[in-house]
C-alpha cells in the first residue's frame, strides 16, 4: 500500500491564439495505508491512459480548459516537449503544466467519450515526463462503481441483488483503501484489472446502480479499519489464505476456507470455470516458459540460459489444495515459481483467458520413451482465490442470504459501517 502521497499545483499556463489564461491548485495529501483509518475525499482518480504521447477525446457538453471554453465534439491533447497542448479544430491552448483540467459543465452526466466508453466527471492530463501524459477521470466514488460494478460481477437477474450489494461494498472497501497507491502517477486506481475494471457509463445496469445507491457510503472494516477487500470470480470450492498467494502481510479477515453450503454442494459450482482442463504440447509450454520466467523471476534471464523444457511438477500446496511452489525443470536449470505468479508462467496457447485460470490443479505430463512431449492441468476455479468469490455471492443470493451475510462468510469478523463515520463526519438524517 502507498503511504502519503500529494499532488502537484498546477504550473503558469500560457493560452495560444485564444487570449486567457488558468492557474492551478494543490489537492489534499491523503494518507491511504488501511491500517490507520484516513479523512477520506469522496473523490477518486482514475488512471485510464498511462505514459501516451497523445489523447484523443470527444466532448459531449461543452467544457472548459485553461481559463477559456471548450465546445461539443473532438479534440485531442497532446504532450509535446515539457508542455501540453489542447487542440480543437483550429484553437490551441498550450502551457508549461503539471497538469490540465477538463471540466464539464455537468460533471456527474456522460461528458466524455474515450474510445468508445463514456465517462463522467472532470478528465485530467497530467505530464508523464517529456512527451509523454497520463489521461485521469476524477469523479465521485459513488459515480465511480457505477462503472466498476456492472464489469466486475455482471448484471444478473433481481433475484440476486444481495450479491451485487455484497460486490458495491466490496468495491467502495477497496477504492478508500487503495486510493493513493498511484499518487507519483497523479492517480489511485488504474482502470483495469490490476485494480477494479472500470469503464466510465458505459455499460452501466439498473440491477447495479440499485446496488450502489442501496449500500450508498458503505464499506468493510475489521477492528474499525478499513479491510483489503479482495475479490475473484471463482472459488473452485475453497477460497485461498493471503499469505499463500501473495508476499504480503497477512489478515485475519483474508483465511482459506471451504466454500460450500450445508449439504457440501460448493457455492461456486454452477460457474463455467468450476472445473476445467488445459493442455501444452511441451514445444508450447517451453516456448511460453522461456518467454514469461524472466518477467516472473529474474528479467536478466535469456532463453539460452533457461533452456529446453524436461518438466514441471508441483513442489508445495497450501492448506486450500492450491499449487503454492511450482517446479520447473529445463536442461539448464531448475526453477521455482510461488503463489498467484504460476498463473503468469503457465499461460494458456490459445483463448480469450490470458493466464491460467487458478493455481488450484492437478498436473499430468505426458511423457513419449521417457521424454516430455505434453502437459494437462486439471483445475478448478478462476481468480486468485483471496476473499469474495464472486460466483458464490450469487449461489448464496439467490439462495436467500443478504449481502451482509454474504460479506461476512468471504470476511469473517468485519463490520460493515458507513464511511462518512471513518472521517469524523456525521451521516446526513
Amino acid at each position: 500500500m502507498a503511504g502519503r502521497g500529494a499532488w502537484p499545483v498546477v504550473a503558469v499556463l500560457a493560452l495560444v491564439g485564444a487570449g486567457g489564461g488558468c492557474s492551478g491548485r494543490p489537492e489534499a495529501t491523503v494518507r491511504t495505508d488501511p491500517s490507520t483509518p484516513p479523512r477520506m475525499r469522496s473523490e477518486v482518480r482514475v488512471g485510464l491512459k498511462v505514459g501516451v504521447d497523445r489523447v484523443a477525446l470527444v466532448a459531449r457538453q461543452p467544457w472548459q480548459a485553461l481559463g477559456s471554453k471548450g465546445t461539443p465534439g473532438p479534440f485531442s491533447v497532446e504532450a509535446v516537449g515539457e508542455s501540453l497542448i489542447v487542440v480543437q479544430g483550429g484553437r490551441r491552448w498550450a502551457g508549461v503544466a503539471e497538469e490540465i483540467v477538463l471540466r464539464p459543465v455537468a460533471r456527474e452526466r456522460a461528458a466524455w467519450q474515450v474510445e468508445g466508453d463514456v465517462f463522467a466527471g472532470d478528465l485530467i492530463v497530467r505530464r508523464r515526463g517529456p512527451g509523454a501524459c497520463n489521461l485521469i477521470n476524477r469523479l465521485p466514488v459513488e459515480v465511480y462503481l457505477r462503472g466498476v460494478v456492472p464489469w466486475e460481477i455482471g448484471r444478473p437477474e433481481p433475484e440476486a441483488i444481495e450479491a451485487v450489494k455484497a460486490q458495491a461494498v466490496a468495491a467502495r472497501t477497496y477504492t478508500y483503501a487503495h486510493r493513493g497507491r498511484q499518487s507519483a502517477e497523479g492517480f489511485d486506481l488504474f482502470a483495469d484489472t490490476r485494480d477494479q475494471v472500470y469503464r466510465g457509463l458505459s455499460g452501466t445496469a439498473a440491477i447495479c446502480d440499485r446496488a450502489i445507491a442501496g449500500t450508498a457510503h458503505e464499506v468493510a472494516v475489521y477492528q474499525g479499519r478499513l479491510i483489503r477487500a479482495y475479490y475473484f470470480s471463482t472459488s473452485g470450492g475453497h477460497t485461498a489464505t493471503l499469505t499463500d498467494v501473495w508476499d504480503r502481510a497477512g489478515a485475519p479477515y483474508l483465511q482459506g476456507h471451504r466454500d460450500a453450503d450445508a449439504n457440501g454442494r460448493s457455492w461456486s459450482a454452477d460457474s463455467p470455470h468450476f472445473r476445467w482442463t488445459e493442455v501444452w504440447s511441451a514445444r508450447e509450454l517451453g516456448e511460453i516458459v522461456r518467454a514469461r520466467l524472466p518477467a516472473v523471476l529474474d528479467t536478466t534471464l535469456t532463453p539460452e540460459q533457461i533452456g529446453v523444457l524436461e518438466g514441471v511438477e508441483v513442489a508445495e500446496r497450501d492448506r486450500s489444495g492450491r499449487v503454492r511452489r511450482l517446479r520447473i525443470r529445463t536442461d539448464r536449470a531448475v526453477f521455482e515459481v510461488v503463489g498467484d505468479r504460476i498463473r503468469w508462467v503457465l499461460r494458456p496457447v490459445e483463448g480469450r483467458i490470458p493466464i491460467l485460470r487458478s493455481t488450484l490443479f492437478e498436473l499430468e505430463e505426458i511423457r513419449r520413451d521417457g521424454r516430455l512431449v505434453g502437459l494437462l492441468a486439471h483445475g478448478g476455479g478462476f481468480g486468485h482465490g483471496v476473499g469474495l468469490c464472486q460466483t458464490g455471492a450469487l449461489a448464496r443470493a439467490r439462495a436467500g442470504q443478504d449481502y451482509r451475510t454474504i460479506l461476512r462468510a468471504y470476511y469473517p469478523g468485519i463490520e460493515i459501517v458507513d464511511v462518512r463515520v471513518l472521517e469524523g463526519l456525521s451521516p446526513p438524517r
